[in-house]
């Protein structure tokens, strides 16, 4: 009995820990989403400036964040798209604080096929306001933020993709 209500409450810490304090979100729509340069898993540096013209989603998350684990592959699906990549989208997937070795083996064993950043230190979450994890952003093909999302619920798979059609049919400015 202890057992299961010591298993209880770590489930429980370990799904509310995937909340972190900061501004909310919504200060970032409509703002020009802040520059950073991230190294992916075989070191070579990114910058979100490289995708001028795309329309992007920042994904920050962690492996051991739950709602994270059933994010990402819906993500995966979405960077796989070679339509969706015709018209503009790039999918970037922020890992928040973890070492390489455990990102690495995470998206191995997840079959993950997804550019996967380091935000070794945080500062790009924090650039971004990231108040949770998972939290999506979509950047427009004007380096707008036009929608973030958090959290990973049933209903958000169609916002979305309901954001990014928003997104990817804006005419360019």
């Amino acid at each position: 009995m202890l057992n299961r209500m010591v298993a209880t409450v770590a489930v429980t810490l370990l799904a509310s820990s995937c909340t972190t304090k900061g501004p909310a979100p919504s200060s970032q729509l409509g703002q020009v989403a802040p520059e950073f340069s991230l190294s992916t898993l075989d070191g070579r540096q990114v910058a979100l400036s490289q995708y001028r013209g795309k329309v992007v989603v920042l994904d920050f998350w962690a492996s051991w964040c739950p709602p994270c684990q059933e994010s990402l592959p819906h993500l995966a699906s979405l960077a796989a798209n070679a339509e969706l990549a015709r018209r503009g989208l790039v999918v970037l997937a922020v890992n928040e604080q973890e070492r390489a070795e455990t990102i690495r083996s995470f998206v191995d064993q997840k079959h993950l096929a997804l550019t996967v950043l380091r935000d070794a230190d945080g500062a790009v979450a924090r650039s971004y306001a990231v108040p949770s994890l998972p939290t999506m952003v979509i950047i427009g093909r004007d380096r707008v933020v036009q929608a973030v999302l958090t959290e990973w619920t049933s209903d958000s798979a169609k916002e979305l993709e309901q954001a990014l059609t928003r997104a990817l049919d804006a005419p360019p400015r």
